[in-house]
């Protein structure tokens, strides 16, 4: 029998409120848990495509590997321990959002296998190296965040709040922020609104093309 792990709760309620994910495992892990993963220390908390496939050498041996799934490192442990139970459910549905917002990455496939060639296409967490490695100076967050973060991301995310907005509010969510780049969050919300009405899969929403409306509030 597996011991209980202290994001177990964390991971059903994603599992339950988002059926996108397939009934898949959910790896919430913090970075005291998973050291030899590279730090992104000026996030709260992060993930990418392939996370769980970079945590698997670790999990693998504690018996907290259950097949490809959704990951998501906390990498700011005290102040992720220090919120609410809506103030952390907001956190960890911003990052649950970056999954609909990458559903097609090659790197989700069943199929993917981890190379050192692919460290070079992940999360952000390797910017830096990258740059050194193109002779390029470092980028800023008020640089990369606006990639991670922008009309794609915020449209994903804006669905998944939606869904879960009686859990917690959209300020707990940290989707609207300068750093990102983003549009006033009322005409962000008003020229989505239709569409979040209509509801559905998110996956399936992420599909179809993007409201002219709210793909404008970006150029």
């Amino acid at each position: 029998m597996n011991a209980i792990h202290w994001a177990d709760e964390h991971s059903r309620w994603l599992q339950d409120r988002f059926p996108e994910l397939g009934g898949g495992p959910v790896y919430i892990r913090t970075s005291n848990e998973v050291p030899t993963i590279e730090r992104v220390p000026r996030a709260l908390a992060w993930t990418s495509a392939a996370l769980d496939v970079r945590i698997r050498p670790i999990l693998q041996p504690r018996g907290q590997w259950f097949g490809r799934g959704l990951a998501i490192m906390v990498e700011q442990v005290d102040r992720f321990f220090a919120m609410t139970w809506p103030e952390q459910l907001g956190i960890l549905t911003h990052e649950t959002a970056h999954q609909f917002d990458s559903w097609d990455s090659p790197q989700r496939r069943d199929d993917f296998r981890w190379t050192e060639e692919d460290e070079w296409l992940t999360h952000d967490a390797n910017i830096d190296r990258i740059c050194a490695a193109l002779g390029m100076p470092p980028i800023t967050d008020e640089e990369t965040e606006p990639i991670n973060h922008g009309s794609t991301f915020t449209r994903a995310a804006l669905h998944a709040w939606w869904r879960c907005r009686s859990e917690f509010s959209i300020d707990e969510m940290h989707v609207f922020a300068d750093v990102y780049g983003s549009p006033d969050f009322d005409e962000a919300f008003s020229s989505l609104r239709s569409e979040l009405d209509e509801g559905g899969n998110i996956v399936d929403v992420m599909r179809t093309p993007m409201p002219e409306k709210f793909a404008k509030l970006w150029s």
